[in-house]
């Protein structure tokens, strides 16, 4: 997961619009554009972290299950030796 928040963290999102402004002279276009890649540069941004927050949740449960696991071997290990 967190590969994917790097990966969102590098789109490159104002270029796409920096290309179009000048599609169309004399529009409100290139104010459009440079809105739009605000809004889309801050929504991919909201999704990175989220991303990344997904992947820190992950990983502590990983954590919290190899914690849980090797408690769980102690105590198996402990009662094997009670006859």
């Amino acid at each position: 997961m967190r590969d994917v928040g790097d990966a969102l963290r590098s789109i490159d999102v104002v270029g796409a619009y920096w290309s179009a402004q000048s599609a169309l002279p004399g529009t409100d276009l290139p104010g459009l554009c440079s809105e739009a890649s605000q809004c889309t540069g801050s929504a991919v941004h909201g999704m990175s972290q989220r991303m990344d927050a997904v992947a820190q949740s992950a990983r502590g449960s990983a954590e919290d299950y190899r914690v849980t696991e090797d408690e769980f071997a102690a105590r198996l290990r402990a009662m094997s030796g009670v006859r």
